[in-house]
């Protein structure tokens, strides 16, 4: 169905991929409930990219150029919308 078109999260690598059949309820709860999301992996880009992951990463000695160390920062580039509580993002960063 479409809906399940427009929904596909492409996690295939992970062994997640919709099933012949399938609703789009369930297909979220064999996402929500797989080991790609749960609190101990760190096999995805996110956790590549805090403070813990990048030590990680240079402690491994397996650099793809020496000298090289990996390391990442967070960031906001956002401003107020009217006192609302929200924020919405710059245009230009």
């Amino acid at each position: 169905s479409f809906i399940n078109f427009l929904y596909d999260f492409d996690l295939d690598h992970w062994g997640i991929s919709y099933q012949q059949g399938e609703s789009f309820s369930d297909y979220w709860s064999r996402v929500k409930s797989s080991n790609a999301f749960n609190d101990n992996n760190e096999d995805f880009a996110f956790y590549d990219l805090t403070t813990e992951g990048c030590r990680k990463l240079n402690n491994r000695g397996r650099q793809a150029y020496p000298n090289t160390y990996y390391f990442g920062y967070a960031t906001e580039q956002t401003y107020p919308f009217w006192s609302v509580g929200f924020f919405n993002p710059e245009w230009i960063q």
